[in-house]
C-alpha cells in the first residue's frame, strides 16, 4: 500500500496538473495526472464564502511534500459548497490563492464573495 500512495505521489509530482475554469455559471475543477483525469463541477450559485484559508503548519508542510490535491489538505483556495468545504490550489502559497480569489469573485453572487 505505502509503496503505491509513493508511486502516486511521484506520478503527481511529474505529470500531475490541477485547472479551474468558470464558464456557464459552473466553477470546474479537473485533476490529471498524465491522461488519467477527474473533474468536478460546482453551480457558481451554490457557492459560498470563497476564501483564502492559510493551512496550519502539519498540513502546510504535508502539502508541499506530498503535494496532491486529494483530501483536507489540497490547498489554501477554499469555499463552502452545500454542506462540504472545497478546497484547491495544492502548490499555491497565500499570495498566489488570494490572486486566484480576486480572479473568481466577479463570477459569483454576492454570497459567493468572502468579505
Amino acid at each position: 500500500f505505502g509503496g503505491g500512495v509513493a508511486f502516486g505521489i511521484v506520478l503527481w509530482q511529474l505529470f500531475g496538473s490541477e485547472v479551474v475554469e468558470v464558464a456557464n455559471g459552473t466553477l470546474r475543477r479537473l485533476v490529471r495526472i498524465g491522461s488519467v483525469a477527474t473533474t468536478r463541477e460546482y453551480d457558481l450559485s451554490q457557492v459560498k464564502l470563497l476564501r483564502v484559508q492559510t493551512l496550519d503548519a502539519a498540513s502546510a508542510q504535508a502539502a508541499r511534500w506530498v503535494g496532491m490535491p486529494f483530501g483536507r489538505t489540497a490547498g489554501p483556495v477554499v469555499f463552502d459548497y452545500g454542506y462540504r468545504t472545497v478546497r484547491f490550489g495544492s502548490y499555491v502559497d497565500d499570495a498566489e490563492a488570494k490572486g486566484i480569489v480576486e480572479l473568481l469573485a466577479p463570477f459569483l453572487p454576492d454570497e459567493g464573495r468572502a468579505r
